[in-house]
C-alpha cells in the first residue's frame, strides 16, 4: 500500500514550507537540507501520512491556503500547465529584458569619445601572432619551413 506524506518545514515563528511526497520523505528532507540555502531557518518539522496522493494534496492546500509558506514557489491551487505557461512567459520576458539592457550598454560604452579612440588606436597595431599568413580558407598557417633540402628534393 502507498503511503504519501505532507510535511511542514518551520521555524520558530513561521511556516517556511510544506511539501508532499510518496513514500520517500527521508530522502526529500535530505535534498531541501543539500539543496536549499534557507535550511538554516528549520527549527521543526511536521509529518502527515496518508493514503492516497488525493488526500495528501488536500492536505497541503489546506495549509497552504491558512498559513502561506515563506519559501514555496508555486501554489498548489495552480495546475502544472499553468504552471509551465507562467514559466515559459517569465522566461520571454527576463530573456527580452536583458537582451534590451545588453543592447542599451552597449551603445552607451562606444558612445564615449575615449573608448571609440582607445579601440581605434589598438586596432591598428595587429599583434604579430595576427599577422601570420593565412590559407585561401582563412585558417592560419603553422610554423613556417625551415628553408633547406627536405625529404622528397
Amino acid at each position: 500500500m502507498e503511503t504519501w506524506h505532507v510535511y511542514q518545514l518551520r521555524s520558530d515563528t513561521e511556516l517556511l514550507y510544506v511539501g508532499y511526497t510518496r513514500q520517500q520523505l527521508k530522502r526529500r528532507l535530505g535534498e531541501h537540507r543539500r539543496l536549499k540555502l534557507w535550511w538554516p531557518e528549520v527549527t521543526e518539522i511536521r509529518s502527515e501520512q496518508f493514503g492516497t496522493e488525493d488526500e495528501a494534496r488536500q492536505r497541503e492546500k489546506e495549509v497552504w491556503a491558512a498559513e502561506r509558506p515563506k519559501y514555496n514557489k508555486y501554489s498548489p491551487f495552480v495546475t502544472a500547465e499553468e504552471r509551465d505557461a507562467d514559466t515559459r512567459k517569465r522566461v520571454r520576458k527576463w530573456t527580452r529584458a536583458n537582451l534590451e539592457r545588453k543592447r542599451e550598454w552597449t551603445r552607451a560604452y562606444w558612445a564615449k569619445p575615449e573608448v571609440r579612440e582607445r579601440h581605434r588606436i589598438s586596432n591598428r597595431q595587429t599583434p604579430s601572432y595576427l599577422a601570420r599568413p593565412t590559407t585561401v580558407t582563412g585558417r592560419r598557417l603553422g610554423r613556417r619551413q625551415q628553408s633547406g633540402p627536405t625529404l622528397f628534393d
